[in-house]
């Protein structure tokens, strides 16, 4: 078997990096699968969503960084996420946002905000 041409777009260690990428990944679905045994990758892909948007304000507040190292955010750090926003997030239809919504409040893993847009 000979071995195939090296690709010239293929910086080195590129490849290292995209199997470390790859197995990071694979570990992350394994850790989503056993935290959320009984729901579908959509419904976690939309919580995973809401998560990380209704506490984007970390990203941009030392406070927060500060905060996180000793405690959870308390919940006036939490900001509520639109169903638009979602659906625009995570590149699904807003139908599909809504009904997982709907079934994630009934689940109990989210809160709907009144006055939130859908």
């Amino acid at each position: 078997m000979t071995q195939p041409d090296p690709d010239p777009r293929v910086r080195p260690g590129e490849r290292v990096r995209a199997f470390r990428a790859v197995e990071a990944l694979l570990r992350l679905q394994r850790i989503v699968r056993d935290y959320f045994p009984n729901e579908d990758m959509e419904s976690v892909t939309v919580f995973l969503t809401v998560a990380a948007g209704s506490v984007s304000v970390v990203d941009r507040s030392e406070e927060a960084h500060e905060i996180l190292t000793r405690q959870p955010l308390p919940a006036e750090w939490f900001r509520p996420i639109s169903g638009r926003a979602v659906a625009a997030s995570c590149s699904l239809p807003r139908e599909t946002v809504r009904r997982r919504l709907d079934h994630l409040v009934e689940a109990g893993l989210i809160e709907k905000v009144e006055g939130a847009s859908p």
